[in-house]
């Protein structure tokens, strides 16, 4: 989530905050299995230039790509490295408000590999055009799961532009039942409505995803026979760069195994030695870039 300042503490906020640590504190003693919320700071006066990758004439923008290739290629590895996260995409959701939600659905479409879930709140996609055109030229890629929300007292053209990029999401090769178009009549860009908001974005955006990697997530590695009979050969399948590795972590994030591969690898885990349990398993390439592939149990 962007804009950390607003999420979790008043003293650190703009104008209020979303609560949404006891938002999700509430959810999870009626039964939610929780999640793990990564608020990134926006960077004061340069805050417009991060959230948008195009630039405006009056307002500027433009460092939007540099900042989602942040996420993607530094953050997100370090959070999946360091913290007992499921790393797929379908756990992974990027949310924002305003400027935000614009940044929020560039990171999602550019991403879709990354990202399996949005939410678009109260978006500025007023700032421009190629909000749209980006969408209609990349398509859809993956399945994914968008929440387009806004308030009826906002700017004159918001709810226009919510309705207008919900239908481009369609002509894009969405379905109807990926999207949840909101808007409500007392609704206005402020932090006490995304705060009242966030649960119901949250829990439709995580709705029935299990804690299994769906199969599409699997397009990657190779293994066989089964592991989950306790069978340990795997076979990487992407073509892999010089200095490429494979790194296998607990369910913790600790590395407890790093090894050095070929294209095309073949590699006996017996063989590796890294004992019985649950492990994950990564490919990084030689600038520290990590794609995870497979969630991997070891039997006796």
């Amino acid at each position: 989530m962007h804009d950390a300042q607003n999420l979790f503490d008043v003293s650190t906020s703009f104008s209020g905050e979303w609560e949404i640590d006891e938002t999700l504190d509430a959810l999870f003693a009626q039964g939610d299995p929780g999640a793990i919320v990564v608020g990134i700071d926006n960077g004061g006066q340069y805050r417009i230039d991060e959230y948008s990758p195009w630039y405006n004439p009056s307002y500027g923008g433009g460092d939007g790509g540099v900042y989602v290739d942040f996420i993607v290629q530094t953050l997100k590895p370090l959070i999946d490295a360091n913290f007992r996260t499921l790393p797929a995409r379908v756990h992974t959701a990027i949310l924002g408000s305003s400027m935000g939600g614009l940044i929020s659905m560039y990171a999602a479409i550019e991403h879709q590999d990354v990202f399996g879930k949005a939410g678009i709140l109260s978006p500025s996609f007023w700032f421009s055009n190629e909000a749209y055109s980006h969408v209609q030229n990349t398509g859809k890629e993956e399945d994914m799961r968008i929440v387009l929300m806004a308030g009826e007292q906002e700017s004159a053209s918001m709810v226009q532009n919510l309705s207008s990029m919900y239908s481009t999401l369609i002509d894009a090769g969405f379905q109807a039942n990926e999207l949840n178009y909101t808007t409500h009549w007392d609704g206005q860009p402020s932090e006490w409505y995304w705060k009242r908001e966030f649960g119901w974005v949250y829990q439709w955006l995580f709705l029935n995803t299990t804690v299994s990697v769906s199969e599409y997530d699997r397009k990657a590695v190779s293994v066989y026979p089964n592991p989950f009979l306790g069978e340990t050969t795997l076979r990487i399948k992407d073509k892999t760069e010089v200095g490429s590795k494979l790194i296998l972590t607990d369910i913790s994030g600790r590395i407890v195994k790093t090894i050095s591969i070929q294209n095309q690898a073949t590699i006996t885990l017996n063989s590796i030695e890294i004992g019985t349990g649950v492990f994950l398993m990564y490919l990084e390439s030689a600038s520290g870039a990590r794609k995870f592939l497979e969630k991997l149990v070891v039997l006796n």
